[in-house]
């Protein structure tokens, strides 16, 4: 029978619908049935398959079995070929109390970011700096991570139209990355002023 209801909904639904039709009706969801007359399943049958599948595959699965094996018996109702719909009066399953799971990982995401956000605030800037000063090359390895790999550059005058103040803060900036590059590979600068030696007499 659940052949002949595909056959006669294929042409009025969308194919991915049909495909979803047939997983439920005729695969595992409902197998335990499949060899019992459709005008023997009871009520406590449907409800009984509909508990091991929200058990077992989620409730937002069970309540899809639910509607779509619901649509079966009322179309062999409409056909003739029962008299009832045991889905009918089935113990319902509540779905998620905060919605859909999609919504329930949204509302995650964003508390776990607020938090996140939060404690960067308190303690974000102790952290990058311990970072800075104990493990000076992976915080060299941040910082090239967060710069965009691909840049668009557009010429606009170049250093001749940059004010004095752009042109210091760019050179600190220079020297900052210098002096950065130069503590994440560990090297030593030493500075020493040579001091004039006497000539010896000839």
């Amino acid at each position: 029978m659940a052949d002949d209801y595909l056959k006669a909904k294929q042409p009025t639904v969308r194919p991915r619908t049909f495909v979803e039709m047939q997983r439920y009706l005729c695969r595992s969801y409902f197998k335990a049935l499949h060899s019992v007359p459709v005008d023997q399943i009871t009520r406590r049958d449907v409800a009984a398959r509909l508990l091991v599948i929200g058990r077992e595959c989620g409730v937002v699965t069970a309540l899809r079995a639910r509607s779509h094996i619901s649509s079966f018996f009322a179309w062999g109702i409409a056909q003739g070929l029962m008299g009832s719909n045991p889905v009918v009066g089935a113990a319902q399953l509540k779905p998620n109390p905060g919605g859909s799971l999609e919504a329930t990982r949204r509302s995650f995401n964003k508390d776990f970011l607020l938090a996140l956000a939060d404690d960067f605030k308190r303690h974000g800037p102790e952290a990058i700096a311990k970072v800075r000063k104990q493990q000076p090359a992976a915080y060299m390895k941040i910082c090239a991570l967060l710069v965009p790999r691909e840049m668009k550059l557009e010429h606009s005058g170049g250093v001749k139209s940059m004010t004095d103040e752009q042109l210091e803060r760019g050179i600190e900036l220079i020297k900052e990355l210098i002096a950065k590059r130069d503590a994440a590979a560990n090297a030593k600068v030493i500075e020493g002023v040579a001091e004039p030696q006497a000539l010896p007499k000839p």
